[in-house]
């Protein structure tokens, strides 16, 4: 695996200065590659959000396929880079679409909630803990706890959506609207579909 400069140099000092082994420093310097992208991840798709006037929405979108990433899985890219490009387009675009939709009315706000949640708990069922060739479930009982953490993020979501139902939490219709779009693409990207979707950002070449 190619690791960026920043990572190797800061793993090597660490290393050197604790008298640690290759294979310790080859594990320092995963743990501060995953970290470092996660927060160019993150920092890259909040700016786009800013810039779009969607930022509020952005850190919620951003919050809800977090949790379901966590305890779902789905696709994945297989180049870091990539998967900033991916989240850095898709959750503002989600956003900008929530703050949109959210003028479309209340009743078309509900059907659009409730489908979610239904077709959200139907792929959950089927295809949640999503394994990937990086990221296998390791056991039958690891497998049976991340179903289970999923289902309780989708009851949860569930119940945040319907809270924001309510009339006196209407102006915060394009959080809801947010979080709803959120979970259409976790749903998306747990399916075949969206592995198959993955696998076609993978032929972008991005240089280093």
């Amino acid at each position: 695996m190619s690791y960026l400069p920043f990572s190797k140099r800061v793993a090597r000092s660490l290393a050197s200065a604790n008298n640690l082994s290759a294979e310790q420093e080859e594990i320092i310097t995963y743990g501060l590659e995953l970290l470092v992208l996660n927060l160019l991840n993150l920092i890259a798709t909040l700016l786009v959000g800013f810039m779009l006037g969607v930022f509020s929405e952005t850190i919620f979108c951003a919050l809800t396929v977090m949790v379901f990433r966590q305890v779902a899985g789905g696709a994945h890219s297989n180049s870091p880079w990539r998967c900033l490009l991916v989240t850095a387009s898709v959750i503002p675009i989600l956003s900008l679409a929530g703050k949109f939709l959210a003028t479309e009315g209340q009743a078309f706000i509900n059907i659009l909630s409730i489908m979610t949640i239904v077709i959200g708990f139907l792929v959950i069922i089927k295809y949640a803990p999503s394994d990937t060739p990086e990221a296998p479930c390791l056991s039958p009982a690891r497998k049976r706890k991340m179903k289970n953490l999923s289902i309780f993020a989708i009851l949860t979501f569930s119940l945040i959506i319907g809270i924001l139902s309510y009339p006196s939490f209407t102006f915060l219709v394009n959080i809801k609207v947010s979080i709803v779009l959120a979970m259409v693409w976790i749903s998306f990207i747990l399916t075949p579909i969206g592995y198959s979707f993955m696998s076609h950002v993978d032929m972008i070449h991005i240089k280093r």
